[in-house]
């Protein structure tokens, strides 16, 4: 949203120098949050059997998802102009409360603890 508001001032070669500051922050706030939250899930919620495989998924859909996103930006960016990072910013909010609302904590749990945890989240035994 700081991006946009500073690439909002498109006379002022100042502000669009500033408007690196809010996505270099971003992205080393995302690197130390929930960047690495999809490896700490997998590892910590699936038994020893199935890491391997899940972590495979875990990486594929990662790598997936940045392709798609460095493939839809360039248009993006053509049409929303200085807004291209709105939509951006929403999806990092619906993160939010989805993390906050679906994930458990794993913090000093097994791997059978957790997994009751989400089976009763999700009401499945």
């Amino acid at each position: 949203v700081l991006t946009t508001v500073a690439l909002s001032f498109e006379e002022s070669q100042i502000a669009s120098y500033l408007s690196i500051v809010p996505v270099c922050t971003f992205v080393s706030a995302f690197e130390i949050g929930p960047g690495p939250l999809p490896w700490a899930a997998a590892g910590e919620s699936i038994p020893s059997q199935y890491k391997a495989g899940a972590q495979g998924l875990t990486v594929a859909t990662n790598w997936f998802c940045a392709f798609i996103i460095g493939l839809i930006f360039p248009p993006m960016q053509e049409n929303l102009d200085q807004y291209v990072f709105l939509p951006f910013a929403v999806i990092c909010v619906l993160a939010v409360l989805y993390i906050s609302s679906a994930m458990v904590e794993t913090k000093g749990k097994t791997i059978e603890e957790v997994q009751e945890e989400y089976s009763n989240k999700t009401g499945c035994l």
